[in-house]
């Protein structure tokens, strides 16, 4: 069934003012709920947001490359397709002292805002190398009362219980807001065994097929 976010504010406000008096805009709400929505997609990486694009195409002596296109909430990892090279993620103490005018075959990248950095500068030979950035997509905002959760059903709990514990936080209410958080992280400890349990299960079947 579908989480709309009327239902979901609903859910929230009955909990935070239980005598339905609230003087709290629905802007409020709405704002925290999709705090929720993003936090539980980056805390359980959601195999549902799992995106690729291959837009990315490197150019001789250039750094950095706009991802605005696909907006990517977070990037998983980035590999050089036309070379079959899986590119490694660096700190920003590594990208910082990293050398500005070395080139050469690309290796490492780098996030900088809503740019992929890559190290170092792509020589010649490069030039026309096409990226694949694998990344988590930035769930839609929801926005209307009608606007449905992007999240699987059985996330529905833990989007409500951060949501709460947000706004009592923002209310001064910690002890109440630890309470609700702490039902959020066990609803997500849950969904991650179920995920460990997955990842288990195709690793032996992989290795089963392996030796058939």
């Amino acid at each position: 069934m579908s989480y709309t976010l009327k239902e979901i504010r609903d859910d929230v406000k009955i909990t935070i003012s239980p005598e339905g008096d609230s003087t709290l805009s629905d802007s409020f709400y709405n704002r925290r709920i999709n705090d929720a929505i993003q936090e539980i997609v980056i805390a359980l990486e959601l195999p549902e947001f799992e995106k690729t694009n291959e837009t990315v195409t490197l150019v001789s002596g250039t750094r950095s490359y706009s991802m605005s296109s696909f907006d990517p909430l977070w990037v998983i990892s980035v590999k050089d397709k036309t070379y079959d090279q899986f590119l490694t993620a660096m700190v920003t103490r590594q990208a910082d002292n990293f050398s500005e005018t070395e080139t050469g075959s690309p290796s490492q990248w780098f996030r900088y805002g809503n740019s992929l950095e890559i190290y170092p500068l792509p020589s010649s030979t490069h030039v026309g190398d096409v990226l694949r950035v694998r990344y988590l997509k930035t769930p839609s905002l929801l926005s209307s009362d009608n606007d449905v959760s992007p999240l699987p059903t059985n996330l529905d709990r833990a989007v409500r219980e951060y949501a709460i514990a947000a706004a009592l936080s923002d209310l001064n209410e910690p002890e109440l807001a630890s309470l609700h958080f702490r039902i959020y992280q066990a609803i997500v400890k849950s969904r991650k065994k179920i995920r460990g349990k997955e990842l288990r299960y195709q690793n032996r079947i992989l290795s089963v097929r392996r030796f058939e």
